[in-house]
């Protein structure tokens, strides 16, 4: 069986006291800041490339998501 890894996953965290200045994408698109739970089909989880691809600026406030949270959604795939 192969193991394909899901590529690592970053929070974007703008205030570092502030739990409540995650970015979150809203279901519609939109951005907004809050915490970092998604709920509600909202966004908080995003790899490099989706970060640049919102705004390059926001690169120096990625956090990565710790691996037991990240591990979470991992698949494994079957190869025959």
């Amino acid at each position: 069986m192969a193991k394909f890894a899901e590529p690592k996953k970053y929070y974007v965290h703008l205030i570092k006291s502030d739990e409540y200045s995650y970015l979150n994408i809203t279901s519609d698109g939109g951005a907004e800041l809050d915490n970092k739970f998604e709920f509600g089909g909202w966004q908080t989880k995003f790899t490099r490339d989706e970060v640049i691809a919102i705004d390059p600026r926001l690169v120096p406030f990625m956090e990565e998501v710790e691996d037991y949270e990240q591990n979470k959604n991992n698949r494994s795939f079957r190869l025959d």
